[in-house]
């Protein structure tokens, strides 16, 4: 993954301050759930949200920006913007997590005909909408549902009287 701060963005001057290899080591260290992606622009956009850790604080933060494929299989992050402590409730988007084998400090420009991340992306966004995924999704929230009432039916409390049972 090739990971570089846009040109005369905000996040250029803060990722020059804190060094690329502090970068890089940063982004080696995120974890499951810690992405966020949104499909809606193109290139994607995708926030991620990362700590920094030292023996007596935690500093939280979020690297904002453009998300892009490249020939041979290859990513591209683009960080625009760097946000201070991001509110984890707030929604940046689908979770979305990458495996990075190495990630590299490289500039790399957008060609939207290589961009094979987002056709992916697309194409799984458009893959839910199928009638088969739908229809799991349905029996899944049905058998939820269906789980929840039969635990309310087990805790309700019976009582037995001469005349037979009675449920109250």
């Amino acid at each position: 993954m090739l990971v570089c701060a846009a040109p005369e963005s905000q996040a250029e001057t803060l990722l020059a301050h804190i060094g690329q290899d502090a970068v890089i080591a940063l982004l080696t260290e995120a974890t499951e759930g810690d992405g966020y992606v949104d499909i809606k622009h193109a290139p994607v956009r995708y926030t991620l949200n990362l700590q920094k850790r030292t023996e007596t604080t935690i500093e939280r933060f979020g690297l904002t920006g453009q998300l892009f494929g490249l020939p041979g299989r290859d990513m591209a992050f683009v960080v625009e913007r760097v946000q201070p402590d991001p509110d984890p409730s707030k929604d940046a988007g689908d979770v979305l997590t990458l495996e990075v084998a190495q990630a590299v400090a490289e500039a790399a420009s957008y060609v939207p005909e290589e961009d094979w991340v987002r056709r992916q992306l697309t194409a799984l966004e458009e893959a839910a909408q199928l009638p088969l995924v739908l229809a799991g999704q349905a029996f899944a929230n049905h058998e939820r549902q269906w789980l929840a009432w039969q635990a309310e039916q087990d805790a309700r409390p019976y009582e037995v009287e001469t005349e037979g049972v009675i449920c109250s």
